[in-house]
């Protein structure tokens, strides 16, 4: 398992993903960056993803992520397998990262995965995504990504079953934080508005 550090001073924003995606060289950087920032996947369930684990329709997208995380106790998968749902909205409320999404999985053959590179690759790509970005020796992985949407998430709104159910958790202890961070993530947005 990559060691990986996630400071709350490193969330990601929104704002900050688009220029990202705008960034990228390919579709398939595109859907990668995509991915993360949509369903927070851990970098191994990112990249065995195929077309079979998507369910599409016009006005929604579904993935079936199996988990790739054990429990250090029963040493057996925390939660089987997950089920994330995504509108579709059409016209200007379209969701780029989710229309992303579906335009590599339309375009991956049936049982190849829609990423067809390693965990590796993925590391590569968010650390070289987030020094053009966000700064020289900002080095990001898949990890923030997967850490801001669930603080976004939970400044949202979200409940503790939904926090768990979309991270994959065992318990909801490792929800408690993204709860914990939203006094830190109000003033980062107001660190960032040049209000503070």
């Amino acid at each position: 398992m990559p060691t990986y550090s996630f400071d709350i001073k490193e969330l990601l924003f929104e704002e900050d993903v688009r220029k990202m995606l705008d960034a990228c060289r390919n579709t398939y950087e595109r859907a990668a960056i995509s991915l993360l920032w949509v369903a927070g996947p851990r970098p191994i369930e990112a990249i065995t993803l195929t077309p079979e684990k998507f369910q599409i329709s016009q006005s929604r997208m579904a993935v079936v992520i199996a988990t790739a995380k054990l429990d250090g106790n029963t040493n057996e998968y925390q939660a089987k397998e997950r089920l994330l749902e995504f509108d579709r909205p059409t016209g200007a409320e379209s969701n780029i990262y989710v229309e992303t999404i579906i335009q590599a999985v339309a375009m991956t053959p049936s049982g190849k995965p829609i990423l067809p590179y390693s965990t590796r690759w993925l590391e590569k790509l968010t650390n070289r995504l987030g020094e053009e970005i966000l700064g020289k020796g900002k080095r990001i992985s898949p990890y923030h990504f997967r850490h801001s949407v669930m603080t976004w998430g939970a400044r949202n709104g979200w409940t503790l079953d939904k926090l768990k159910h979309f991270k994959g958790a065992a318990s909801y202890n490792s929800v408690w934080p993204y709860l914990n961070a939203q006094p830190f993530v109000v003033k980062l947005q107001l660190m960032r508005r040049g209000l503070d």
